[in-house]
């Protein structure tokens, strides 16, 4: 059957003339099962009993009809969209405090005055009372808050961890207003730093990266009103590789350097993994077993003395001319369509570690007029037209994670200083000694081959190891599916999300871990219902979620103003039951993020945990041009381009799931996941989907609803 006269999914959801067979959730005997007749829903052959047929939901098909209709909706609906039929969004949360609850925040210095003055954008405008509270604030807010103090009382020893502790904005004041406005490094190593020119040869450093990471890139694209100036701009841009070693880093060593990561990415864990197990379970009751140990514990110090020597190193080289004529590229365009060109071949020209480009669009084309009018408000920098310019970071992803904030702040502060030559730009950049942020980064490594206990170093690395990996014995299929939500939809989970106090992304990631456990669960009742005795949707039996998420992992002193590969594994688990509540599952997983209740990635589950990673739009204009980030040029119209293709494959290991959260643009966000075929089945992603567009609307109308 062509594609065109294919019948979409939602025809096969009408009623079908059949027998009933059973009430939702309600098992039938076999005996009776024996005497009903059942008509496919495609074919209208009648089955019995006894004849090979399937189920979807309440529908019933012959075993043929199935599989045409299963490979007609992998085939051709791999993505859905989410579209809530909303009135108007909710309203907002009133202030219903007490009066002598009510009262404003009065500070005591100047960093608590600083602090409040920092404060309403972060609480939606709204005035910072004591009991305030700071739930809201997610953790890119946090990061530029803590960075913005340092900048307007310099020396002041606030860490993102600090803030996350604090329940109301009166108990943060009491914190900032504690602090102590000093420096927290030794005087001695201060004057070694400051002795190294920027942009000198720093030291080499042993740092943690995955082997694929070095020639994978992290990019991007940051856009101003206006036409920017290109002396100035190389001025600036020479400054910013100058003051952050990740841009001009590499390995001496070169590809050999790579290749013995490939060998020393398996070694580290199995020597972590071995010595923490022996110092667990070896006992130390007689003099010979405390002897005993003492030996192996030296030893195991001998082996990560090892390893730390002969782990490849990372340097950053002197800056030249030549560097700069390289890596840094202005290129003119006449409309929208040219810069997208130049960045895709801006991506394709890079070589690690790092290429900036400048896109500067002059008009002179009627594609590059200001679509909705010159006029038109809340429009997006892809939109804006010329005159317009835009720029483009791409670095190697074993030195940056998916922060761009330090880039383009530093970038805008250090053009305006270039621009005004008066100093007062400079002022706006955090004092970044030289060489530390690959140092922190090794001090990290280290503590994780040292075998470090993790209350103790809660920050060391996970080495995300594959090592312990199960391998099955026939490679899964493994199959990719989108949801999209936007406009509306997007506004009305925004509102509801203040509402309560709770981060967008949070209420995005709740909202997709009760429609797993939902569509689990549906399919696990239909399964029973159709046979009380069936065991082959027993692994669907849900009762917590077990998650892997790429966590920022940027709470050490001064890591927000730093470009280095901070994000990291962390794992955490969620009860989830049928008496839990929608808002009540939203609130404790914010709960979690909030505290970091997480631990070390566990490499032993790898292959059990669903592997979760956000990706927010950068919500900030930075800097005085007022840059502000867009990802049009890597969707490139994807909404609207046919998803009627199969994007699956069979992979080796695949873990039972991985989902990525990406907002493309203020009002659109994309949820997309690869699923292992052989745990979550076509048929659970159709139910998924449903359930998603009920838990959606649900969380508008009944968030305190049992989730069964």
């Amino acid at each position: 059957m062509p594609p065109e006269q294919l019948v979409p999914p939602s025809e096969f959801e009408a009623p079908i003339q059949q027998a009933t067979v059973a009430n939702e959730g309600e098992a039938v005997p076999a005996e009776e099962l024996a005497d009903i007749q059942w008509t496919c829903a495609t074919c209208n052959l009648s089955l019995s009993w006894g004849n090979d047929w399937r189920h979807e939901g309440k529908l019933v098909f012959c075993k043929p009809c199935y599989q045409d209709f299963d490979n007609r909706w992998w085939d051709f609906q791999t993505r859905d969209r989410v579209r809530l039929d909303v009135g108007q969004e909710p309203a907002e949360l009133e202030e219903s405090l007490p009066q002598e609850m009510a009262e404003l925040a009065k500070p005591k210095t100047l960093a608590g005055s600083r602090l409040l003055q920092l404060l309403p954008p972060l609480l939606g405008g709204l005035e910072p009372k004591r009991e305030s509270p700071l739930s809201g604030v997610d953790s890119l807010a946090v990061l530029t808050l803590c960075r913005q103090l340092r900048l307007a009382v310099p020396g002041l020893t606030l860490r993102p961890q600090d803030v996350f502790r604090c329940g109301t904005v009166g108990e943060l004041l009491a914190v900032v207003e504690v602090a102590k406005v000093c420096s927290t490094e030794p005087e001695s190593q201060q004057t070694r730093r400051n002795t190294a020119a920027p942009g000198d040869t720093g030291a080499s450093r042993a740092i943690w990266f995955a082997p694929g990471q070095y020639n994978s890139t992290c990019k991007w694209l940051y856009g101003c009103r206006g036409l920017l100036s290109e002396r100035i701009f190389r001025r600036a841009a020479a400054k910013l590789i100058a003051r952050h070693e990740a841009l001009r880093a590499e390995t001496p060593e070169g590809a050999a350097g790579v290749e013995m990561l490939r060998f020393l990415r398996d070694v580290v864990p199995l020597h972590v993994a071995w010595w923490s197990h022996l110092r667990k379970e070896f006992p130390a009751r007689s003099w010979l077993q405390r002897a005993v140990r003492r030996a192996a514990v030296a030893l195991s110090r001998a082996s990560a003395w090892s390893l730390k020597g002969s782990w490849p190193r990372s340097q950053p080289y002197r800056l030249t001319e030549e560097m700069l004529q390289e890596r840094v590229r202005v290129v003119r365009c006449r409309t929208w369509r040219d810069v997208e060109q130049a960045s895709q071949q801006l991506r394709d020209d890079w070589q690690p570690p790092f290429l900036l480009g400048l896109f500067m669009l002059e008009g002179g084309h009627p594609g590059s007029r200001p679509r909705g009018g010159v006029g038109a408000q809340n429009q997006r920098p892809e939109e804006w037209g010329a005159p317009s310019s835009f720029v483009q970071f791409v670095v190697t992803h074993a030195y940056s994670d998916g922060y761009s904030v330090p880039l383009i702040q530093d970038l805008a502060a250090l053009y305006a200083d270039a621009a005004l030559q008066n100093g007062e730009a400079a002022a706006l950049l955090a004092p970044l000694p030289e060489g530390s942020a690959f140092e922190a980064l090794e001090s990290r490594f280290f503590a994780t081959c040292d075998g470090q206990p993790e209350w103790s170093h809660p920050d060391q690395l996970s080495l995300r190891a594959t090592t312990f990996d199960v391998i099955p014995r026939s490679q899964p299929w493994v199959y990719t599916h989108e949801v999209l939500l936007e406009g509306g939809t997007v506004g009305a989970l925004h509102a509801a999300a203040r509402k309560y106090g709770l981060p967008f992304e949070v209420v995005f990631l709740s909202l997709w871990m009760a429609s797993c456990c939902k569509a689990s669960w549906g399919i696990q009742a239909e399964a029973d219902r159709w046979d009380p005795k069936a065991t082959e949707a027993s692994a669907l039996r849900v009762k917590s979620m077990a998650l892997t998420l790429y966590a920022p992992m940027r709470d050490g002193d001064l890591n927000e103003a730093m470009v280095g590969l901070f994000s990291d594994w962390r794992d955490f688990t969620i009860q989830c039951t049928g008496s839990t509540s929608l808002l009540g599952l939203c609130l404790e997983v914010a709960d979690i993020i909030r505290h970091r209740r997480w631990t070390i990635f566990d490499p032993f589950r790898n292959t059990e945990n669903i592997l979760v990673n956000i990706l927010a739009l950068d919500a900030h204009a930075r800097g005085p041009q007022q840059f502000q980030q867009t990802r049009a040029h890597e969707y490139g119209g994807r909404r609207n381009s046919n998803p009627d293709q199969r994007r699956a494959c069979k992979a080796a290991g695949h873990r039972p799931m991985r989902v990525t959260l990406e907002q493309e643009a203020p009002d659109a966000w994309w949820l997309t996941m690869d699923l292992n075929a052989s745990v979550y089945p076509t048929q659970w992603c159709r139910r998924f989907c449903r359930e998603f567009q009920s838990s959606c609307e649900a969380f508008l109308a009944r968030p305190c609803e049992a989730l069964q």
